[in-house]
């Protein structure tokens, strides 16, 4: 099944979430990072089918732009991470009890994680372990963006490149005119760069994606996240 922009976003942020967790790797139950991450994608996978396009495209391009409201403070030693009750849903911070926020923070070896009356989460953590959070989630990303070079669903697409804080992305395609599911595709870059600069506490007004075509080098369509809802590609 076609992993969906919403199951590989919370498949990323649990990996990099994960990753910086001070058990080597290993849950509190005893579990590898990787059986967890299989295990946390699976639960999503109902919500996620049950996701319209449309919910993606709004969803996408709330991270993307800073409306998320996700709110980064950067302190002398912590960063406090405080996620709202529907962005916590979207990314799988979906607790249903304080003990269940205890047992995560624990787990992932974070100084805290408090669920708030209205559903919201916050977290805080070091900054040297938000630092490795964010190490974690470029690489999860990267990593996501290599798989798509050539797969099942994107077999056109040849290369993909970005910049430092995934705002600007460039993917190479054998194609001369894009197909449905390279067109699909910019949802998840959306998400990619908007996921990462909210939890970086750097929110951007921008994504934007190019496509160009391997043999002759020219630009086949460009989109920008600002642009999403008024039709406009570039």
């Amino acid at each position: 099944m076609r992993k969906t922009a919403l199951l590989i976003a919370t498949a990323l942020l649990t990996a990099a979430l994960t990753a910086c967790s001070g058990n080597g790797g290993t849950s509190a139950t005893g579990g590898s990072t990787a059986s967890n991450e299989t295990s946390n994608a699976e639960q999503q996978t109902a919500a996620a089918s049950a996701t319209t396009t449309e919910d993606k495209a709004q969803n996408a391009s709330q991270a993307s732009t800073g409306d998320s409201g996700i709110d980064v403070d950067k302190g002398l030693l912590n960063v406090e991470i405080t996620i709202p009750a529907e962005t916590a849903e979207y990314y799988g911070f979906n607790f249903e009890s304080q003990e269940e926020a205890d047992a995560y923070a624990k787990e992932q070896g974070f100084k805290s994680a408090t669920l708030g009356e209205d559903g919201s989460v916050t977290i805080v953590m070091s900054r040297s372990q938000h630092k490795k959070t964010m190490e974690g989630l470029s690489k999860t990303i990267d990593e996501a963006l290599q798989e798509m070079i050539g797969s099942e669903d994107y077999p056109n697409i040849t290369a993909v490149e970005h910049n430092d804080n995934y705002t600007s992305f460039t993917v190479t395609t054998k194609s001369e005119e894009l197909g449905f599911n390279e067109s699909f595709s910019v949802l998840s870059f959306y998400i990619y760069g908007g996921m990462y600069n909210s939890f970086n506490g750097t929110p951007a007004d921008n994504i934007h994606v190019e496509f160009i075509n391997e043999a002759s080098g020219e630009v086949i369509d460009s989109f920008d996240s600002e642009n999403m809802g008024d039709g406009s590609t570039d």
